[in-house]
């Protein structure tokens, strides 16, 4: 019985606490966070999209680029709630909405693949951030909170990326503290 009470336990304290995620993903509905450029076509779009929120009214990020010479942007479209100040997703971006836990689809960035060029490895888009080094949600309080921005990852069709899942924030002194209850 011991043991099945600390595997519930483990559970609950592995959970993502405020798991607020903004990633990248290829449809609206954050589906996948990869894509094989070769078999996609040479028109790409993907969407920058807050989700698993626990209340936010905000964000501010910027998207960092690694494409080299793979794909071109020729633009981006802002989708949703008020932009303050510059809406470039590229150059930063500080955005709103009133209070919600519901998906947001912030941003499509467009691209223009070079189907010709066989790039290496994977090359990827990164939410990083703005305009500390911090990717910033707003809490349903206007509180800014800090957060790991989500990547999307564009492969050659030979090699394959790593998983760009979130991680789980577990704290180091988590099993001590797990352990010390049946001590």
């Amino acid at each position: 019985m011991r043991n099945i009470a600390l595997v519930l336990c483990l559970l609950v304290l592995a959970a993502p606490a405020g798991a607020t995620r903004i990633g990248i993903y290829d449809s609206p509905a954050a589906g996948s966070c990869s894509l094989n450029r070769f078999e996609s076509g040479p028109l790409v779009s993907v969407y920058i999209i807050e989700t698993q929120s626990t209340g936010s009214t905000g964000a501010s990020f910027r998207v960092d680029a690694d494409l080299p010479g793979l794909m071109t942007d020729i633009g981006w479209t802002w989708l949703g709630g008020i932009c303050v100040g510059n809406c470039n997703p590229y150059e930063g971006a500080s955005v709103g909405r009133a209070c919600s836990t519901d998906d947001w689809v912030m941003y499509r960035l467009d691209f223009l693949s070079d189907l010709d060029t066989r790039g290496t490895g994977c090359n990827h888009l990164n939410i990083v951030g703005f305009p500390s080094d911090n990717v910033l949600v707003y809490d349903c309080n206007d509180q800014g909170l800090p957060f790991t921005g989500g990547y999307f990852s564009f492969t050659d069709g030979v090699t394959a990326c790593d998983d760009c899942s979130p991680p789980l924030p577990v704290t180091p002194t988590t099993w001590g503290r797990v352990k010390s209850l049946y001590r």
